[in-house]
């Protein structure tokens, strides 16, 4: 679930990356100078996926930093907050419920297992 939602967002960044170098073509730039996907694979996806990757772990300096020189500013913080918010405030929320929820089984078991293992 979290790989899904990590590559939806990674599809969203090719995606922006690939308008923002067509409109860098069209002006005769160099698409080198976009920085919506840092070069880490060489393949747009596989870095753009890792990118989404790390800015679930926290790694925010990296991908924030890159807003300033986009003329995309405003849909990337969008995007940005909507990123941070589902995969680590959501999925996060999750994993905690999961856990609270094993807990709850083992100790609510707790008497039982106990009186097998005198047994």
């Amino acid at each position: 679930m979290v790989a899904l939602c990590i590559g939806s967002f990674a599809n969203a960044i090719v995606i922006l990356n690939s308008a923002a170098n067509a409109k860098i073509r069209e002006g005769g730039g160099d698409e080198a100078l976009n920085p919506l996907v840092s070069k880490k694979f060489g393949y747009e996806g596989g870095d753009a996926f890792m990118q989404q990757y790390e800015l679930g772990l926290g790694e925010f300096e990296d991908f924030t930093d890159k807003f300033e020189n986009s003329n995309m500013k405003n849909m990337l913080w969008i995007y940005f907050f909507m990123a941070t918010f589902l995969t680590q405030i959501i999925f996060m929320n999750n994993l905690i419920a999961i856990l609270g929820g094993t807990y709850n089984s083992i100790m609510d078991h707790k008497q039982k297992f106990a009186l097998k293992t005198r047994a």
